[in-house]
């Protein structure tokens, strides 16, 4: 989260909270808003941020969507499943009794209303199945990343209760999954911003989605290699625009080029502005 001048959705400037759209973790806020408005988000130097206002109002919606989608899918199911068991009734005994036999006999309500019941509760025992099918190869699927994502991670653990442990001698608490790590950091310190150090070069990975690409790229370079520099890359259009794309701007004070303005921005007050307190031991 980051302050920003205008929201690309309402376009609004009111000093609230704006997300990043292009990064790593907020790509999907692009396909989002393609989905349920009627434009998308271009990646430029200045047409970057969304208000919190915006989001929070998306994201509720197309959790909704989502919802709504589901349940018709579901509802859709069962028609097809009609159509299936219709088509297997309607091969019928040639030497069952016809509606007409039924009639004489006087028991053709009787079996019309067992029927019926049956159809009902088959439908009803093969939709349980197939929605037991599914929870289960989801949660043989979830099972299988997380043991996979802790096999190369090593170690997921809350820093902050990682540290003070170690500071007084008691073991660490290694969480095993991202999801028990990020409930546990809700829980316990009231916030959501949760990272994994890379064990190989201690990068701070901060979403699942990048965890899952980092460790891909460490087990899969050539995937991730720069066409034009041959570096390897987790984020290609990053260096892309980084390296390789012209720097337009210009720093007025020392003649640095940077291909953001951001960066450019960043720089000045970094390195031009004048601070306004001193370090009494070193002058800086």
């Amino acid at each position: 989260m980051a302050m920003a001048t205008k929201c690309e959705v309402c376009l609004s400037v009111a000093g609230c909270e704006f997300k990043e759209i292009f990064t790593d973790e907020n790509r999907h806020i692009v396909g989002i808003v393609a989905k349920h408005l009627w434009f998308e988000l271009a990646e430029t130097p200045e047409s970057r941020w969304l208000c919190s206002k915006c989001w929070n109002a998306l994201e509720e919606f197309h959790t909704f969507y989502c919802e709504i989608e589901t349940a018709r899918r579901r509802q859709a199911s069962p028609a097809q499943i009609d159509k299936e068991e219709d088509d297997e009734e309607d091969v019928s005994d040639p030497t069952a009794p016809t509606s007409d036999d039924e009639a004489l006999h006087g028991n053709g309500s009787d079996c019309s209303s067992g029927d019926s019941g049956g159809r009902l509760e088959k439908k009803s025992k093969k939709l349980h199945h197939i929605d037991e099918e599914a929870k289960q190869t989801k949660a043989i699927a979830q099972k299988q990343e997380d043991e996979s994502l802790h096999s190369f991670y090593k170690r997921i653990v809350c820093e902050v209760c990682d540290n003070q442990r170690m500071m007084v001698g008691e073991p660490q608490i290694d969480f095993g999954t991202w999801r028990a790590l990020l409930r546990h950091t809700k829980e316990v310190h009231r916030h959501d911003k949760v990272y994994v150090k890379c064990p190989l070069c201690e990068l701070k990975l901060r979403t699942k989605q990048t965890l899952l690409q980092h460790k891909d790229c460490h087990e899969n370079p050539e995937k991730y290699r720069c066409m034009l520099c041959a570096e390897i890359h987790q984020n290609m259009k990053e260096h892309l625009q980084n390296k390789h794309q012209e720097r337009q701007f210009c720093c007025d004070v020392c003649g640095k080029k940077f291909p953001f303005k951001k960066r450019l921005t960043v720089h000045m007050k970094k390195m031009h502005v004048e601070k306004d307190i001193i370090c009494d031991q070193c002058q800086k």
